[in-house]
């Protein structure tokens, strides 16, 4: 079978189905895509599971395997092709077996594949000078996953606290600029603009009376640092990064969590400022929440994040493991607003596959963790650095962010028509090729019609049906792409009729 042969006629007619969907039903879905849903809201829904298998059954997995992908195309044992919307949830953004990034591996893959970061690693340190160059701030730290440069990130923002307004200061700890004189705020240059690792905008410090009160060691009861995330908001599954989510049923059955985070109402500036205390040390935000339901920060948010920020001496952490590199139109979604952040993190797309994830901040910043503080066996190895620098070769070299954020309206327009002609289609939301389309019921019967029909996307926020292509895919993929959704929200309509 080739490309687009599962592809059919555009839907035809104004379908009833938002009383069916409000209902959850998908009375007559194929029984290959029935199941239950997967874990988390990564997932498509369905599944089936096999007692004889020796995995852990964390994941309910569909009914297929794939086997070999090509671009925006996977292909299963069986020789079908499936037209791929997820991406792999955010991953292969120059699609997969990308021939760049396949060369990449092979030849790093044949050279060295490890060595352990006790020693220069020339690729990452030429990896660490594209991202300052791209994203304006100067350090890199690499990981292996998003979770795990969210985990850097957090344990960055708490140590920066305890250096300079907790028992780290209060001890004469060693910090970048001397117990006397502690970093009160990062260097942070102007928002899309090249770092030049010096300089920049400080930010108020809080007064002394303010870190006299919050003094205290990380980690005591009703001491230590805060960290402001939203509700909503997902940063990953590891526990500082699972506390930090804002989707309590995430939490379900994993407490005591790691304390040390607040979580506010998104997109409400008046309460975060509400919720600043002499304890906060940073405001954790994605610029869009992917998983809580492709939710974009409000016009002016981000902004008056960095404002309350720089008022109050926190840092601004940028969650970017979803939107970054590039999806939304910029390489960071924060510089698509004008906003720069203290520190970002950055993973899914970053090496197309390999895995490989990191934070970046300003070389004051970076500073805080010193030799012994952090540290990752696998991160930034010689193969996940080559693979994401061939990566970041095909995003610049082709300007693919403006591809994404060309096609982007593209598919939103054709998105919007959809929702005209469907009633149970609400709205289209996101930015780039990073787009949901909501309804008004659950979104899991419309995920599992469209598996049927060949077309990979994903549920997020429970109502809402995920796009995460890859930014090399056509005009006539994403045509395909429409018409398999079109059918998929008819195979409900009538199912549920």
């Amino acid at each position: 079978m080739t490309r687009g042969e599962q592809g059919g006629g555009k839907g035809s007619g104004r379908q009833a189905i938002g009383g069916d969907l409000r209902a959850g039903g998908l009375a007559s879905a194929p029984a290959a895509a029935q199941g239950s849903a997967p874990t988390g809201g990564t997932g498509t829904t369905g599944g089936v599971p096999d007692a004889a298998s020796h995995l852990f059954p964390n994941y309910r997995r569909l009914p297929v395997a794939f086997v070999r992908g090509e671009g925006a195309w996977l292909y299963d044992d069986e020789g079908r092709a499936w037209l791929d919307c997820t991406s792999g949830i955010g991953v292969t953004i120059l699609g997969h077996a990308h021939p760049a990034v396949t060369e990449a591996i092979r030849r790093q893959a044949g050279e060295l594949v490890h060595c352990s970061n006790l020693y220069r690693i020339p690729q990452q340190e030429e990896l660490a000078r594209r991202l300052a160059r791209l994203t304006g701030l100067d350090c890199a730290f690499f990981a292996n996953s998003g979770a795990e440069a969210n985990e850097a990130a957090i344990k960055l923002a708490r140590r920066y606290w305890w250096l300079t307004r907790g028992a780290g200061r209060a001890a004469g700890a060693a910090t970048p600029a001397g117990p006397e004189a502690p970093p009160s705020a990062p260097s942070r240059p102007a928002a899309g603009k090249p770092a030049d690792g010096a300089g920049g905008t400080a930010a108020t410090a809080a007064t002394p009376a303010t870190a006299d009160r919050a003094a205290g060691e990380p980690g005591a009861p009703g001491e230590g640092p805060e960290i402001i995330t939203f509700e909503g908001s997902f940063h990953g599954r590891t526990l500082g990064a699972l506390a930090a989510t804002g989707q309590p049923h995430y939490h379900e059955g994993f407490h005591p969590l790691p304390p040390g985070f607040r979580h506010v109402p998104f997109n409400d500036l008046a309460a975060v400022e509400a919720a600043i205390t002499p304890r906060t040390c940073a405001i954790l935000v994605e610029p869009i929440q992917g998983e809580g339901g492709v939710v974009p920060a409000a016009p002016g948010f981000l902004a008056g994040l960095r404002a309350l920020c720089d008022r109050h001496g926190l840092l601004l952490i940028a969650d970017e493991v979803q939107t970054g590199c590039g999806r939304t139109g910029t390489f960071l979604a924060m510089q698509g607003e004008g906003v720069a952040p203290d520190v970002v993190t950055l993973a899914k797309a970053l090496a197309n596959g390999v895995p490989i994830g990191a934070m970046l901040a300003s070389r004051r910043l970076a500073e805080v963790l010193g030799p012994g503080t952090h540290a990752s066996t696998f991160g930034g190895n010689p193969l996940a650095t080559a693979a994401a620098l061939a990566t970041l070769d095909v995003l610049e070299g082709e300007d693919l962010p403006q591809r994404a954020a060309r096609l982007g309206e593209y598919l939103r327009t054709r998105l919007v028509d959809v929702t005209r002609r469907y009633p149970g289609c609400r709205e289209v939301r996101g930015q780039g090729l990073m787009l949901g389309l909501v309804l008004d019921g659950p979104a899991a019967p419309v995920v599992e019609a469209c598996f049927a029909e060949g077309l990979l996307v994903t549920l997020a926020g429970g109502r809402v049906v995920r796009f995460l292509p890859p930014v090399t895919i056509t005009v006539d993929e994403l045509d395909q792409a429409v018409e398999r959704l079109e059918r998929a929200l008819a195979r409900v309509g009538r199912a549920t009729a």
